[in-house]
């Protein structure tokens, strides 16, 4: 192999990853501050192992956003042109955001400012479109954007840290009461 080539991932290295970040959700969904030891704990591997994929809490959790951000790039990418496809992509966030809190802190505790800016500078390019598509169907305020999206995002955040029980009812009641003032849903007509 030439100098500067990355070498191929090992099915073993790649399944111990797997493996890590699968742990790393669970783990962090029920206690956003739970030690690394126990995300290799629950992943049956030692914490060399983890610590060799991610030296820090911060790679770690920015390996998660980065899941979480390709399964919205992969819904955008199903749905592209759809006037349905921006409430649909802010429906999936709002609903990761309610189904798994401690998750999503974790995530934005535990990523670094660069991390954190890279991912929303790509959530604004990925949800670009979308919107437009809305906006064009007239389903969106025309002064809507990407920006806007992340405040949503910021006030679903706010939302779940005080209310007692929080959870997808309340991540559905904020999306409705969001979409009473952006726009109107398909489901209004």
């Amino acid at each position: 192999m030439r100098q500067g080539q990355d070498a191929p991932v090992r099915r073993d290295a790649l399944r111990s990853r797997q493996a890590i970040l699968a742990a790393a959700r669970e783990v962090f969904a029920a206690a956003s501050s739970a030690p690394m030891s126990e995300v290799a704990r629950r992943a049956g591997l030692g914490e060399a192992t983890l610590y060799r994929h991610f030296p820090d809490r911060a790679r770690l959790m920015a390996a998660l956003a980065d899941e979480n951000l390709a399964v919205l790039e992969r819904l955008a990418t199903e749905h592209a042109g759809s006037p349905g496809a921006f409430e649909m992509l802010l429906s999936a966030l709002v609903g990761d955001q309610t189904g798994s809190p401690g998750l999503v802190l974790a995530i934005r505790n535990g990523s670094g400012r660069d991390e954190h800016a890279d991912y929303a500078r790509r959530l604004r390019a990925l949800l670009r479109e979308p919107i437009r598509a809305a906006q064009a169907a007239g389903l969106l305020r025309e002064d809507f954007t990407p920006e806007d999206a992340l405040l949503i995002g910021y006030m679903v955040d706010g939302v779940l840290a005080r209310a007692a029980q929080a959870g997808p009812a309340t991540g559905a009641r904020v999306l409705d009461l969001v979409w009473r003032g952006i726009g109107h849903r398909l489901a209004d007509g």
